[in-house]
C-alpha cells in the first residue's frame, strides 16, 4: 500500500494483507481484531440500513475477527454476527436493535 503526504510530499510504501482491501469485491466483509461498531457501520453502509446500540452495551472496547458474506440478506448477516459476538438483534420499526 502506498501513501501520500500532502504536507511533506513524501510517498511511503508498506506491506498489508490485502485482503482487507480486496475481499470486498467478492461481497466478503473481512476484519482482524476490528472494532465491532466499525463492523456494524460497514454492514449499515453496505445494506442501506439503521442499526441502533443498546446504551447498555460497552462495545467500544470488543474485537473480533472473521468474515461476513455481504451476498448474503441482511437477516443472514446479522444472524453470523450474532453468532460471533453473542449479541441478540431485533428487528423493531424498521431499525436493527443489537441487545
Amino acid at each position: 500500500m502506498a501513501t501520500w503526504s500532502k504536507k511533506n510530499g513524501n510517498v511511503e510504501v508498506k506491506n498489508v494483507d490485502t485482503d482487507n482491501y480486496t475481499l470486498w469485491t467478492s461481497g466478503l466483509l473481512y476484519f482482524e481484531s476490528e472494532s465491532v461498531i466499525n463492523i456494524i457501520r460497514k454492514i449499515e453502509r453496505f445494506y442501506n440500513i439503521d442499526i441502533v446500540l443498546d446504551e447498555k452495551l460497552d462495545i467500544y472496547k470488543i474485537k473480533i475477527s472473521g468474515k461476513l458474506d455481504l451476498n448474503d440478506k441482511i437477516e443472514k448477516t446479522l444472524q453470523n454476527l450474532m453468532f460471533i459476538t453473542k449479541f441478540k438483534i431485533e428487528l423493531i420499526d424498521d431499525k436493527y436493535i443489537i441487545k
